[in-house]
């Protein structure tokens, strides 16, 4: 697997391979860029109309977008189970980024249970004052419910232990789960390095510290930055690129799309459907999050 860039006749391959970079490109900057995020954010509400904390465990299910945990998200298929991570229940995880708005909920995080009492829900219109404000820099209103204790997500989860696979990179909403972050350190991280083969990162295990994907293993932070445009290459490659349904694939309606003269808008908006709600058929899935801004950036 690589990312395409075009096959068949150099004076044609190149234009394919350069719009598949522009929509790659086009794509990140809504999903990640525009707004300096690398890790997924809390974004689910429950019936409430609050954040369960537990929501680093997975998010999605009642808006139709994720039928399954992050643990569980992203299975690997039979010939690739080895590079997936294993689930560490004391594993502890921070998100670097989380939404700026007034209120918002604070960074996902992950934590043994070792109480057993579980995690609450975040209400965005509690007063912060008592707490000191200091879930995350820059907070000005929200606090956890403390009534709300457990509180599920929308997958049943009341806790964090183990929970700490959410999305990270510049598709951060779709490189969730342990095969994810596990291929990523089977080529480039210290998984490679361990089985001797050529690696990138070798002294970096990203299955340990997944974090690392968005704080990144160096001082430089150009070595960082690489890390999340890797984890979004990954994603494209694997989930756009290899994106086959209903007799409609990616690489085939590329192909299209550029020779007709870049005026097919529904291809665009089709792969806008994939990267936000992965399926291509408006029918099936509705429109895709943000279509105008992601137009006029491609």
């Amino acid at each position: 697997k690589h990312f395409y860039l075009g096959a068949g006749d150099l004076n044609v391959a190149i234009n394919y391979g350069l719009v598949n970079i522009a929509l790659f490109l086009s794509q990140a900057t809504i999903q990640s860029v525009a707004n300096d995020v690398c890790d997924e954010i809390s974004w689910e509400k429950d019936v409430f109309g609050r954040y369960p904390i537990s929501n680093a465990c997975g998010q999605g299910r009642f808006s139709g977008l994720a039928d399954a945990a992050y643990e569980d998200t992203n299975q690997c298929e039979e010939d690739e189970a080895s590079m997936a991570c294993s689930v560490d229940p004391d594993m502890t995880a921070i998100a670097l980024t989380n939404p700026q708005w007034a209120g918002a909920p604070p960074p996902l995080e992950c934590y043994p249970n070792y109480n057993g009492e579980g995690t609450g829900a975040w209400d965005s219109l509690l007063s912060c004052t008592k707490d000191g404000c200091n879930f995350y820099d820059g907070q000005v209103r929200g606090s956890i419910d403390p009534s709300t204790v457990p509180s599920s997500n929308s997958f049943g989860r009341k806790d964090v232990e183990g929970c700490c696979w959410w999305g990270r990179g510049a598709f951060p909403r779709g490189s969730a789960g342990t095969c994810a972050i596990g291929k990523l350190n089977y080529y480039l991280g210290k998984r490679a390095h361990d089985d001797g083969r050529l690696s990138a990162r070798y002294d970096v295990d990203f299955c340990d510290d997944p974090s690392s994907i968005c704080r990144g293993p160096s001082s430089d932070p150009n070595v960082n930055a690489e890390i999340r445009w890797l984890m979004g290459i990954q994603f494209w490659v694997e989930k756009v690129q290899g994106y086959t349904q209903d007799g409609w694939s990616y690489i085939d309606q590329l192909h299209n799309f550029v020779d007709k003269g870049l005026v097919d808008t529904g291809f665009f908006d089709n792969v806008s459907r994939i990267v936000t709600r992965q399926c291509h058929d408006e029918s099936k899935c509705g429109k895709p999050f943000s279509l105008a801004e992601r137009r006029d950036v491609f």
